[in-house]
This record gives C-alpha cells, sequence and structure tokens, in this order.
C-alpha cells in the first residue's frame, strides 16, 4: 500500500528508529533519526545538555522536510520519540512552537543554532530549510507522541547518573545493546546521553513540563499525545507522570482533547517489543482523526 503519511520518528537510549517499523501502520511511513557520533560526547561534564540539543537540531532537520512536503501534498504528518528521544521530541516542540509563533525571527535563530550545534554539512541543511520556510510557519503535524519519553526525575532515577560517570558499559548494558545492525551508538555517546537526560529531567521547575505547556497553548494546535505501559516500573511513573500532564492542560487552558493519554494493558516501557500491534492502533487512530 502507498503510504498516504509521514511520522518522524526518534529511538530512545541505544535504540534505532527502525526498530519501531512494526508499530506504523501500513499507511505511515516512518522517518527515522537516528544518533551519530558528534563533538556532543566529547563536552565537559559541565554541558551534559549537547546531547539533546544536537538530536534536536537533526530531528527538526527531518520535521522541516517532511512538513514542506505535506504542504505540497496536502499529506498528514506527525512526529514522536520513545524513552530518551522524548527529550527531543519536547525541544523539538519547542522549536515548532516558536516557528508558528514568530516564524521569521525563530526561523534565523534556529539556522543560527543549527549551524553551532550541528557538522557543517548539516548545520548548512538546516539553515537552507529555514530559508526555504520563507518566514512561513511549518505546517502542522497531526500531532506530536510521547512514548513514555523521559519528562522527570522518576525517569532517570536509578540509572542515568550511574550511567554518565561510569568509565565502562554496566552490566545493565550488554554489548550487542551498542553493536545492532544499523546502530552508531558508542559508549561515550550513551554516557553524554545518559547526562543529557539527567539535566532535562532534574531541572526545577521541569523545564520539559514547560514545553508540553507550550504546545497545548498554541491556537487550534495539534495534539499531545502520551503513551504509556501499565506493567512494571511503567505502572510507577504513571502515578507520577499522568497528574503532571493533566495539572499542565489545566494550566495551558487548552481542551481537553489536546491532550492524550493512552496506556497499554499488558506492555511495559518496551512497548514497541511487547505489543507493537496496540501502538499500532493508537497512531492510526490519530491519523484517522
Amino acid at each position: 500500500m502507498t503510504c498516504s503519511a509521514s511520522f518522524v520518528f526518534v529511538p530512545g537510549i541505544v535504540g534505532i528508529a527502525n526498530s519501531w517499523e512494526a508499530t506504523m501502520p501500513s499507511s505511515v511511513s516512518i522517518v527515522p533519526v537516528d544518533y551519530c557520533p558528534s563533538a556532543a560526547e566529547h563536552c565537559g561534564a559541565g554541558e551534559p545538555g549537547d546531547f539533546t540539543e544536537v538530536a534536536a537540531y537533526r530531528m527538526l532537520t527531518k520535521i522541516i522536510n517532511v512538513s514542506l512536503a505535506a504542504a505540497a501534498s496536502g499529506k498528514p504528518w506527525a512526529f514522536g520519540g520513545h524513552s530518551a528521544g522524548g527529550a527531543v521530541v519536547y525541544r523539538c516542540m519547542d522549536h515548532l512552537a516558536s516557528l508558528i509563533t514568530e516564524p521569521v525571527a525563530s526561523a534565523r535563530a534556529i539556522s543560527s543554532e543549527g549551524m553551532r550545534w550541528l557538522p557543517a554539512e548539516e548545520g548548512l541543511e538546516l539553515s537552507e530549510l529555514c530559508t526555504r520556510l520563507a518566514g512561513r510557519p511549518p505546517s502542522m503535524p497531526t500531532a506530536a507522541f510521547s512514548f513514555e519519553g523521559s519528562l522527570m526525575p522518576c525517569d532517570v532515577a536509578g540509572w542515568a547518573q550511574a550511567w554518565a560517570e561510569a568509565a565502562e558499559p554496566p552490566d545493565g548494558l550488554k554489548e550487542e545493546d551498542l553493536d545492532q545492525p544499523g546502530s552508531h551508538w558508542t559508549w561515550p555517546m550513551v554516557k553524554a546521553c545518559a547526562g543529557s537526560l539527567c539535566a532535562n529531567c532534574d531541572s526545577s521547575p521541569p523545564k520539559q513540563l514547560a514545553s508540553i505547556q507550550r504546545w497545548l497553548e498554541l491556537p487550534q494546535g495539534p495534539r499531545f499525545i502520551y503513551v504509556a505501559g501499565a506493567t512494571g516500573n511503567s505502572a510507577k511513573r504513571n502515578e507520577v507522570i499522568f497528574p503532571a500532564l493533566k495539572s499542565v492542560l489545566q494550566s495551558s487552558g487548552a481542551p481537553d482533547d489536546r491532550l492524550q493519554i493512552e496506556v497499554i494493558p499488558n506492555a511495559g516501557h518496551g512497548m514497541n517489543n511487547d505489543a507493537p500491534g496496540e501502538v499500532r492502533k493508537i497512531i492510526a487512530a490519530a491519523f484517522d482523526s
């Protein structure tokens, strides 16, 4: 079947985007955003957020490409991420909100920052895409998705700081996790990603909740869809995350249907492996509506 929609997707730590292909409806084409080596993993301990910034500008490049194509074709699109990829998604929600509310100034700022954070060739591509926008906001996505995207301290407690400080991969990280086909992950990248998650999730007040609120405050804006498992550690996180999201919705003044919380009963954090069919139904319903 010919794909009629696009889904820009960023995976979690040590993940690869194409491992989520089984969760995509037949009419939706995944646009992968995978992690590649950059200068971010070699920055000092004082700059743990660099890894997320690089990944976010890479994702934004794919998002703008897809949105420009969608504006011409009329085909719907969405974007989302899993686990650590959620931090990247929330940052992109900020960038898109800026492009929608202040298209000229934000396109210039994104172009400049992209050149600073990304390798030269990638930075130039993002800059050229911002020029193509020509002060016009990008086409609206159907929704922004977070599949248990790292958001608050409960998402990183007990492992992220230890990973960021470890000289060698811990026992919980297997060698094959770093050597998956199509993966560019290295241990320095994992350390940098873990440090970035700590910086993003432990901020006070939680800056990523502010990103979600800003998204919900966009006039007639797209939905934010948070998808969670119901088993294992997912259940404990849901007790913290769900009330926080509902509080953000209330603060934003947005209609209730702008926030959608979905729970997959027989899945944990690795919902793409535990229940790919259920994830697929949620994505399909979002595009159908």
